[in-house]
C-alpha cells in the first residue's frame, strides 16, 4: 500500500482551492520581490490578511478547538510554501503564545492571544546575548524588582523580527548570586516601552535581524511569565512544545525553520555585528574581550 499519497475529500479539495486563490490575491509578485530585496521574511499586510481570514487561528489551534485537521494543516503548509509567503516569523509567535498558555497569567494571555490569532500582535525572542553564545543560561540582562514593577537593563543579539513585533519574550537574570539555572526569569516585554532600542543587522545571506538594547526599561510584574527565578522551567517548556510537535507529526517544516533560524543567526560572525554597533556598545553592554578603547571596525 502506498502511504505517500492521500486522496483528498471534496471538502479538503475545496479548502485547498480556496486557500490557493486567497494566497494568489495577497502574496503578489510585488510582495515576493520586496521580501527578497529587504530580507524581512515578513509582510504585515499579508499577515493581517491571513489573520482576518482565520488561517492563523486554524494553524494555531488544535483540531478539537477549531483548528485545522492534520490533512488541512498539511495542505496549508504546502500552499504557504508554494506561494512563497513571507511568514517565517509566525512560528516564533505561535511558539511563544503556546508557552504563555502554560505559564502566563490569565490576564496577560487575554491581552495577547486575541491579537496573535488575528495577526495584529507578533512576538519575538530575546534569548541570546553578545557574550553568551548558545548558552542562554549565562544571561546577564538584569531585571531588578522595584515595587510592583521590574527595571531591566541589558542587550540581546539576533532578536529577529523585533522591528515588526509588539512584544519580546525576554530572558533575564533576577538572582545573580544563584546557580545560573536558578537565576532566570522570563518576561513578555512590550517593545514600545521607554528604554527599548532596536538596531538592525544583516546575516551573511542578507536577511535582517536585530540587536535590542534595554536601558532602565520598566515593566509591570503582570508581564512576568512563570515564577520568579523559574525562567529555566519556562524555557524548557517552550522546547518541549517544539519537540512535541515533531513527535506528534511528520509535518513540522515551519517549526523546524523557526528553530533553524535562531541556530543560524547565533552562528553569524561577531565582526558583522561590530560593523553596525554604536561606538560605545562595548562600554555600555560589556561585550566579551572589549577594552575601554574598543571601537567597531
Amino acid at each position: 500500500m502506498d502511504f505517500s499519497y492521500v486522496e483528498l475529500s471534496e471538502e479538503d479539495v475545496a479548502f485547498r482551492d480556496e486557500l490557493r486563490t486567497f494566497l494568489a490575491l495577497v502574496v503578489t509578485d510585488e510582495v515576493i520581490e520586496r521580501d527578497r530585496a529587504t530580507g524581512e521574511n515578513f509582510d504585515e499586510a499579508v499577515h493581517l490578511a491571513l489573520g482576518k481570514a482565520g488561517y492563523l487561528a486554524g494553524d494555531y489551534l488544535d483540531e478539537a478547538d477549531g483548528g485545522f485537521s492534520a490533512i488541512r494543516r498539511r495542505i496549508w503548509e504546502l500552499e504557504i510554501g508554494r506561494a512563497h509567503t513571507p511568514w517565517f516569523h509566525w512560528g516564533t509567535t505561535a511558539m511563544v503564545a503556546h508557552t504563555m498558555e502554560k505559564f502566563a497569567s490569565p490576564e496577560l494571555l487575554d491581552e495577547v492571544l486575541p491579537g496573535v490569532l488575528d495577526g495584529g500582535l507578533r512576538l519575538c525572542l530575546g534569548y541570546t546575548e553578545p557574550e553568551g553564545g548558545s548558552d542562554v543560561a549565562t544571561c546577564k540582562t538584569r531585571a531588578v524588582r522595584d515595587g510592583d514593577s521590574w527595571v531591566i537593563n541589558g542587550s540581546k543579539m539576533f532578536t529577529s523580527n523585533a522591528h515588526n513585533a509588539q512584544y519580546v519574550f525576554l530572558l533575564t537574570n533576577t538572582e545573580p548570586a544563584a546557580p545560573k539555572h536558578k537565576s532566570l526569569t522570563m518576561f513578555l516585554v512590550p517593545l514600545d516601552s521607554a528604554g527599548v532600542e532596536i538596531q538592525p543587522i544583516r546575516t551573511v545571506d542578507g536577511d535582517r535581524t536585530n540587536i535590542t538594547y534595554y536601558s532602565d526599561v520598566r515593566v509591570s510584574d503582570r508581564y512576568r511569565v512563570g515564577e520568579v527565578n523559574g525562567g529555566w522551567t519556562v524555557l524548557r517548556g517552550a522546547l518541549e512544545l517544539e519537540h512535541g510537535t515533531f513527535e506528534r507529526e511528520t509535518r513540522g517544516l515551519q517549526k523546524l525553520a523557526t528553530m533553524t533560524e535562531h541556530i543560524t543567526l547565533m552562528a553569524e560572525a561577531v565582526d558583522r555585528v561590530a560593523a553596525v554597533a554604536p561606538d560605545d556598545a562595548a562600554a555600555r553592554y560589556g561585550w566579551a574581550g572589549a577594552s575601554p578603547g574598543w571601537k567597531p571596525r
